[in-house]
């Protein structure tokens, strides 16, 4: 089955994280700093190189990007459609401990024990934090404070205008440094949106945009 869901619906395609002003660019040259100094593979583009990378991408003669190599990406649509298609709706989770020294060994569901050797991978999204709190109650760890955010998903199908090479985001997807000041009712409220742009295994232009907000 993993095989299967590799090859099917995994794509090894890189990323791009794109910034168009002067103190975009400044933030990620030090994010490609930073991660380089850690031995993470990324590289800062310039606006030529990047056009290089991405013809359809423009983003003037200040834009730039950070390239990760690396990064991976899913089909969402088609991998939620396997795990549907594969697996039964768990009625409950507990996190088993080995008797013979405590320490966290597997999830326990309502079908099946589910074991672990090195690491426990939590990616319920917005309710991460939720689950952790449910999981880890008798413990000291702390739960990610993990919280949603509003977005909406367009598909573009058979889009022949546009061909992108790697997954594209916005600077302000990662955080929100540059989110703008709005007041509202004499109270400090920082708000912004990101784009995200993408294609799917499919060929079809995968367009999405995200809010974030804080008060």
């Amino acid at each position: 089955m993993r095989t299967l869901f590799c090859n099917l619906y995994f794509l090894s395609i890189g990323s791009l994280l794109i910034g168009r002003t002067s103190e975009e660019l400044a933030i990620l040259e030090e994010r490609v700093r930073l991660l380089s100094y850690t031995g993470l593979r990324v590289e800062f583009l310039s606006s030529n190189s990047l056009l290089s990378r991405e013809p359809s991408l423009e983003v003037g003669k200040e834009g730039g990007a950070a390239f990760f190599p690396d990064d991976c990406q899913i089909d969402a649509f088609n991998t939620a459609s396997f795990i549907e298609k594969t697996n039964q709706l768990f009625e409950y989770l507990i996190l088993r401990r080995s008797e013979r020294n405590g320490e966290a060994e597997a999830i326990q569901t309502s079908k099946n024990i589910l074991y672990f050797k090195k690491a426990l991978v939590l990616a319920a999204g917005a309710w991460s934090e939720c689950l952790m709190r449910s999981l880890f109650v008798e413990t000291d760890i702390v739960p990610v404070p993990v919280k949603p955010r509003k977005g909406h998903l367009i598909v573009l199908e058979n889009f022949n205008g546009i061909q992108l090479n790697h997954g594209l985001m916005e600077v302000g997807y990662m955080d929100h440094q540059f989110a703008s000041y709005q007041p509202v009712d004499n109270k400090q409220h920082f708000s912004s949106v990101s784009m995200t742009a993408t294609t799917d295994m499919n060929g079809n232009l995968v367009l999405g945009n995200f809010f974030h907000a804080c008060f």
